[in-house]
């Protein structure tokens, strides 16, 4: 949670660390999913910083086809009924920042209906409000794979060199 180190006026040089790692990014889709990013972390209050950076490993620096399935988180079908794939480019975004927000904190969703399928979930496995670190999210989401860590991290650490 929180407003994280990037802001909105990066966008710009958050696209040029996506270019430096993938030349052939379309700019206009980038521009638009981070500024994406940013609106809907402000309506959640979640750290933007994570989000991104989680997007753009999951994504392969949006180069691969979780982007053609808005699944820019690589959310997981395992538990519900769902396919595996979100209808639009902010319903994507919303529920990458929804599910964020389902491990850090126990408030309400801020002003949007649910769009995260696995939301329930956390509060079925008590997951609710028990990574409220970077550390803990980490635990959650990929325990066994203590690379997974290391490689957001990475981003995170090269995003904010760029910036």
């Amino acid at each position: 949670m929180g407003t994280g180190f990037l802001k909105p006026d990066a966008v710009d040089v958050i696209i040029a660390y996506i270019k430096s790692q993938n030349p052939s990014v379309n700019i206009k889709t980038a521009k638009d999913l981070i500024n994406t990013y940013f609106k809907e972390a402000k309506v959640e209050e979640v750290n933007p910083d994570i989000a991104i950076a989680q997007m753009l490993y999951a994504t392969d620096n949006l180069r691969n086809e979780r982007m053609r399935t808005h699944n820019y988180a690589g959310l997981s079908t395992e538990g519900v009924r769902w396919g595996g794939s979100f209808s639009t480019m902010s319903q994507g975004v919303r529920a990458h920042i929804q599910h964020l927000k389902g491990y850090a904190s126990i408030k309400p969703l801020n002003g949007y209906t649910e769009d995260d399928p696995r939301f329930k979930l956390l509060n079925d496995l008590g997951y609710r409000g028990r990574a409220t670190t970077f550390d803990q999210l980490f635990k959650f989401w990929a325990p066994y794979s203590p690379d997974y860590r290391n490689k957001i991290n990475r981003i995170l650490k090269d995003l904010y060199r760029f910036v």
